[in-house]
């Protein structure tokens, strides 16, 4: 483990707090940054969980649509 990083911590936003810490980059930036990240994350997650669950329920519900026809 890094000195300078907490242990629930990823890499990127340990670089954006020494950066700010430094004054390279200003709070702002840093906030729209970390959102931008937060919200790609976000996106990752529909792609890897929420899609293809939401595509098993569909086809059961399709199923079941269809078997209530009968």
């Amino acid at each position: 483990m890094d000195l300078i990083r907490n242990d629930n911590e990823t890499p990127g936003l340990t670089l954006f707090a020494i950066m700010k810490e430094r004054h390279v980059i200003s709070t702002h930036n840093v906030m729209s940054l970390k959102e931008a990240l937060e919200e790609l994350q976000l996106i990752d997650i529909s792609e890897t969980l929420v899609i293809p669950y939401q595509r098993k329920i569909d086809r059961l519900r399709f199923e079941q649509w269809y078997l209530s026809l009968q």
